[in-house]
């Protein structure tokens, strides 16, 4: 029994690890990876601003990933977690135009009024509206993808398919949801010539697509093999530790009270979290 506790805590940390080193692989920090230098660099004196494009190609990105190992180890997901996680995807980039990184990943927890507080503005970017705009982003994007993570898992448990072939159906029906309103609005050409004419910004799109890919094979496997529970607290961990490497590594400011703020929101995610899977397995 002891043995099998230890296996399954291998397995768990393993996944974290996986899954943290993905978020830092490219270009040393996890903001590329949830494409906030897409959306802010300067490419020739040119930014790119199509969010839906960016998520496009992270999910093409994942279905190519899943694809590829199912053909080496092996040789339809549902609609409803795909759309869910496009939906997200898309108000998690966009609110990337209105606020900072750290204060989007602090704003998925609870009780960060006193991180936004501490946090002066940023002076060196241009507001294009207001806060007010990211936060309800922000707020569609903590919803959808709270909603993402439930019913993956309740498809796992459904219907027992293995995570790999979750991974695809899903990123399949993903890069449906994702083309058609590209197509529909006429933005895809131009995202597509912005690309042939900047190739460090395919290189930045490459990369982040296929650091995204494999960290959705581990999403996927946590969830399939922990559940959504445990898979929200890894996350809530990486993101702490995401919000700490930007500020460490790009500058943002952060001070003392700021600091308080982070350890108050995450402990009391960690703590309600904690307390919910305890009486959950006393009462089963």
């Amino acid at each position: 029994m002891a043995l099998l506790c230890w296996c399954i805590v291998q397995q768990c940390v393993f996944c974290y690890l996986i899954l943290l080193i993905t978020s830092f692989a490219f270009s040393r920090n996890p903001e590329v990876q949830k494409c906030s230098r897409l959306m802010t660099k300067d490419y020739g004196g040119e930014c790119f601003a199509d969010p839906q494009f960016l998520v496009f190609c992270n999910r093409l990105g994942a279905l190519f990933v899943s694809s590829t190992c199912i053909f080496l180890i092996h040789g339809c997901g549902k609609r409803s977690p795909a759309l869910s996680n496009i939906l997200s995807s898309w108000c998690q980039y966009e609110a990337l135009l209105f606020i900072t990184f750290p204060v989007q990943v602090s704003l998925i927890g609870v009780g960060v009024s006193t991180f936004i507080l501490s946090s002066p503005p940023n002076r060196s970017s241009a507001v294009t509206t207001s806060s007010l705009s990211g936060l309800l982003l922000l707020c569609g994007y903590i919803a959808l993808d709270s909603y993402t993570s439930t019913s993956q898992d309740n498809l796992f448990r459904t219907y027992n398919m293995s995570p790999l072939h979750m991974m695809r159906g899903v990123s399949g029906w993903a890069v449906v949801f994702t083309v058609a309103p590209l197509l529909i609005n006429r933005t895809l050409a131009a995202s597509l010539q912005f690309a042939l004419a900047h190739p460090t910004f395919v290189v930045d799109v490459g990369g982040s697509a296929v650091c995204s890919g494999f960290g959705q094979i581990l999403i996927f496997l946590t969830i399939a093999e922990f559940g959504a529970v445990t898979f929200t607290i890894i996350m809530t961990i990486r993101q702490c530790l995401s919000i700490l490497a930007s500020c460490l590594i790009f500058g943002h400011p952060i001070n003392a009270v700021g600091f308080v703020g982070l350890f108050i929101t995450f402990g009391a995610i960690l703590l309600r979290i904690f307390w919910k899977r305890l009486f959950s397995t006393q009462k089963a």
